[in-house]
């Protein structure tokens, strides 16, 4: 642990984001952009029924 840090998690998170960064760029320009908000929408909207019910 490096401060409040945790240094595994963190270099798990940097590695994964920088890998995966230029894949959902790649496919975001592929899908269209309605799709997109759609499914992006219908993910905030299962999240929280999720918070709501685990609360």
């Amino acid at each position: 642990m490096l401060g409040h840090i945790y240094l595994p998690a963190f270099i798990g998170l940097g590695l994964g984001s920088v890998l995966a960064a230029p894949l959902g760029a790649r496919f975001s320009s592929r899908v269209l952009a309605e799709l997109l908000k759609r499914v992006f929408a219908w993910l905030l909207i299962a999240l929280v029924v999720k918070l709501a019910l685990s609360a």
